[in-house]
């Protein structure tokens, strides 16, 4: 009875029995049992997706079962400490969130080409569609709203620029998703205080604010930043 310890995260260490999977504590006791064909990495929900009997679901930390092993397939997605599900069946494709919640349904075919709408979409952790292209678009303009996906479920996107993608991006938008970029990367952003006032007198953003005290960006004299206006570079 060959077995070896295969990886560890979050407290436990998934091995191999048998060619089957289970899961061991730290202190090296048996908590789940060797009776999955795969066990992914337990992330920071305490969830994990397993595969048994050519099925996928989710299971907690002890084994017990989440979501039903009822799905042809379940990968985690975004961050161990936010993560969110895509999940298929029967060829199709929805979402779950990090509770394993159903937030929408399997019915995207294939990839990311939709029978409902008829053309490749993507959207985002809720399931509202973010981004479309018709079916006359070619693969570049799909593979652009993947990675286009890919930035707005890492959580970098402010809510308030998830949608209207197609429309010129002002210049405090862009400071917005700046400044949004630079908390993701443990960037501390400078806060107004007495000794440092806001330089501009038509903008009242923080992001504005920050960005201008950072050297990053510049207004347009007298005082002026022109929120507003659209980004030309």
């Amino acid at each position: 009875m060959n077995s070896c310890i295969i990886s560890f995260q979050n407290g436990r260490y998934i091995f191999r029995k048998d060619g089957k999977q289970g899961a061991l504590d730290t202190s090296g006791q048996v908590v789940i049992e060797p009776e999955f064909e795969w066990i992914d990495y337990f992330s920071d929900n305490g969830y994990a997706v397993a595969a048994k009997d050519g099925k996928y679901g989710l299971i907690d930390k002890d084994g017990n079962t989440v979501v039903d092993f009822v799905y042809d397939n379940i990968s985690m997605r975004g961050e161990s400490s936010e993560p969110y599900y895509n999940i298929e069946q029967d060829g199709k494709r929805g979402i779950m969130d990090r509770n394993g919640r159903i937030v929408k349904e399997p019915v995207l075919s294939g990839c990311e080409v939709s029978n409902t709408q008829g053309g490749a979409f993507y959207v985002d952790r809720t399931g509202r569609t973010v981004m479309a292209a018709s079916p006359q678009e070619d693969w570049r303009t799909v593979q652009a709203m993947h990675e286009g996906m890919a930035i707005v479920a890492s959580g970098v996107v402010p809510e308030s620029l998830q949608s209207g993608y197609q429309s010129p991006v002002t210049r405090e938008e862009f400071c917005e998703l700046s400044c949004s970029l630079l908390t993701s990367k443990a960037v501390e952003l400078p806060e107004e205080d007495s000794e440092n006032p806001n330089p501009f007198t038509d903008s009242d953003s923080e992001s504005v604010y920050a960005l201008s005290r950072l050297g990053v960006i510049d207004g347009c004299g007298n005082s002026i930043f022109d929120p507003d206006a659209a980004i030309t570079r």
